[in-house]
């Protein structure tokens, strides 16, 4: 039956722990001890700022120019952002949502303002 080692890692050798032991003692030596990084004061947190800064980054190339995607829980979250940037791209947007019908409506309207068409579809597709 094994023995349990004393040392790190599991079936660690007593020489590999000293291996490992020496060569942080030689890195000590050439690097120096490490020293703690100040946090900085309580006081600096209140300079930022909190509201986000969001703008479009991506400006969009067309490649779904006149092609139209159906995206599934289009009303929130990552089903919005891909609607959103398939606008971008040039498609005109299904979005199909289960119940939340004004969230829906809101990313329609941000399809809207990438100068696409967006419809709803109220459907589960689980």
């Amino acid at each position: 039956m094994a023995r349990k080692s004393e040392a790190g890692k599991v079936g660690e050798t007593a020489s590999e722990k000293r291996g490992k032991q020496t060569a942080a003692r030689k890195l000590r030596k050439e690097v120096g001890e490490t020293k703690t990084i100040r946090t900085p004061p309580k006081d600096r947190e209140s300079d930022l700022d909190r509201a986000p800064k969001w703008e479009p980054r991506y400006a969009g190339s067309d490649r779904l120019k006149d092609k139209v995607a159906i995206v599934t829980g289009g009303d929130s979250g990552i089903g919005r952002a891909v609607a959103v940037l398939f606008a971008r791209e040039g498609a005109d947007i299904a979005i199909v949502y289960k119940s939340n019908k004004a969230d829906a409506e809101e990313t329609a309207s941000l399809v809207g303002a990438e100068g696409r068409t967006a419809i709803l579809v109220k459907a589960d597709v689980a």
